[in-house]
């Protein structure tokens, strides 16, 4: 994770830490939360599985590693097709939605994992291994996906979220059938153009 100090894992991160967004903002860090999924849960339910976007799916050295998401985390992406299709220079598009085949899959090879969130004051885009995905955004379905202690304490620290909501995305968001449009094609060279990160 891009901090002001240089890169940090995000299993490091703790409340209060100052984040870098892509356009070079830094924010301070509201809420860190996590998920464990497991074994027995994969095996019921084997979507939970990751979505890994192998190093340079999504342009030169981004992500610039291999980067494990979980299946409806947003990308952002820039991309002609979305301008022409959406009229959006820039839009957050799933992860399962990028799936190819090649770059893009779900990692059948895990078998348990953990996911975390971080959560901002307002929805944000960060760099994650280089590759510009957005922040926890807690609406409805994503506040059911936490276990209780974690929905609690981020109700505490957010009581409006079940009245008011949380605010508006950083950009917009497609679906996952319009996201297809936009995923990088299986072993050829076209790819998706990321985000500039501005200096």
């Amino acid at each position: 994770m891009d901090t002001p100090t240089g890169q940090i894992a995000v299993e490091a991160l703790k409340v209060g830490d100052t984040i870098r967004t892509s356009d070079g903002k830094d924010v301070e860090l509201r809420w860190v939360g996590n998920r464990k999924i497991t074994r027995f849960e994969i095996k019921r339910d084997p979507d939970l599985r990751p979505v890994r976007i192998s190093a340079g799916a999504l342009g030169n050295s981004v992500p610039s590693r291999d980067l494990w998401v979980s299946p409806n985390h947003k990308i952002l992406v820039r991309d002609w097709r979305a301008e022409l299709l959406f009229s959006e220079e820039e839009v957050l598009v799933p992860a399962k939605a990028l799936i190819d085949g090649g770059h893009v899959i779900q990692d059948t090879s895990v078998n348990e994992t953990e996911y975390f969130h971080l959560l901002f004051e307002n929805h944000e885009i960060i760099l994650t291994e280089g590759a510009p995905t957005e922040s926890f955004f807690p609406g409805p379905y994503s506040l059911r996906m936490l276990v209780p202690e974690k929905r609690a304490e981020l109700l505490e620290l957010f009581p409006d979220l079940l009245d008011v909501g949380y605010g508006d995305f950083a950009r917009p968001c497609l679906t996952p059938k319009e996201g297809r449009f936009l995923r990088p094609s299986a072993g050829k060279s076209e790819q998706i153009e990321p985000l500039r990160r501005i200096a």
